[in-house]
């Protein structure tokens, strides 16, 4: 019998929380956290998650320093408006030249008037 092949048989499949929704990633943390309460330790609730010991300790340590709110995911992405090349009144100005000039009147090419943000 081949020993890799006998070994990944009995290893129970990892969970990677990473690749599953949002809400199955709060039930799991959730789950965690309850486990630990509990009184088990972490490599019992590693081994009837399915989490790595490691990311059973990150909840754990999460739950800790932040408390019940820190199981929820944080908002991804950047915030509204932030990193933007140009500020509000700028853009506003920018749309008003787009709108009364042609693009050679302005030393453009025609693309801005062909791209969707530009037509309304």
């Amino acid at each position: 019998m081949n020993p890799q092949r006998h070994l990944a048989a009995r290893t129970p499949k990892r969970v990677d929380l990473r690749s599953i929704g949002a809400d199955a990633r709060y039930l799991c943390r959730v789950q965690v956290i309850g486990l630990r309460d509990a009184g088990r330790t972490y490599d019992e609730i590693a081994s009837e998650t399915g989490l790595s010991r490691t990311g059973v300790v990150n909840i754990c340590k999460l739950h800790d320093k932040a408390g019940p709110g820190a199981v929820h995911d944080a908002p991804n992405g950047r915030k509204i408006g932030d990193g933007r090349a140009l500020d509000a009144e700028e853009k506003i100005v920018l749309r008003r030249l787009l709108a009364d000039h042609t693009p050679d009147q302005l030393s453009l090419p025609d693309l801005p008037w062909t791209t969707p943000q530009w037509r309304h």
